[in-house]
């Protein structure tokens, strides 16, 4: 089913899959805040960094947005918003991939979260060079690395920019998709 909205002289046509795909979005950051309840992000909830990412990633990939998703590109851009929701909740919370998949979240977005989880054995250059081959969990983690770089340089912490500086040029170095 479409549905068609006319106002003022604009046609917004919205098909039930770009509603599922709003719903799922809304639906990863109620899980988001749920599994990090009572972590935090230096001296505030884990919820800012979350949001931070997904502002981020959209920033990045659609510098004139307004705040909704450009006709045409909604399956990425929710996508994107349901990964950088989700980003950390397999690596520093109870959920797992499964757990994911059986709350109804799309295969490629529990893949591209998949993907930025750290795993235990893996280099560090290998797992940014992994992650690097999907589109929606490099987008995702180069707005990561951006925020936790801003907010290093916030705290003055050298160390940590330094860090973040580094991981950002290895992300372009192994990119390996094109748009």
């Amino acid at each position: 089913m479409i549905f068609n909205i006319r106002e003022e002289n604009m046609d917004f046509s919205l098909s039930k899959s770009v509603f599922k795909l709003i719903d799922q979005s809304s639906l990863s950051w109620a899980v988001a805040k749920e599994a990090h309840s009572g972590q935090t992000y230096g001296d505030k909830p884990y919820t800012y960094h979350l949001g931070q990412v997904r502002s981020a990633v959209i920033k990045i990939n659609y510098p004139d947005n307004r705040g909704v998703a450009p006709y045409g590109e909604e399956d990425t851009y929710y996508k994107l918003e349901m990964v950088a929701n989700l980003h950390d909740s397999e690596e520093d919370t109870y959920l797992t991939s499964q757990d994911l998949l059986d709350i109804g979240f799309p295969e490629d977005v529990v893949e591209a979260v998949t993907l930025v989880t750290k795993k235990e054995g893996v280099s560090y250059k290998d797992y940014l060079k992994l992650l690097s081959q999907n589109e929606l969990a490099w987008k995702v983690k180069v707005a990561d690395t951006y925020c936790n770089l801003t907010e290093s340089m916030k705290d003055g912490d050298v160390k940590r920019v330094r860090k973040y500086s580094e991981q950002l040029g290895l992300l372009y170095k192994f990119k390996n998709w094109e748009e």
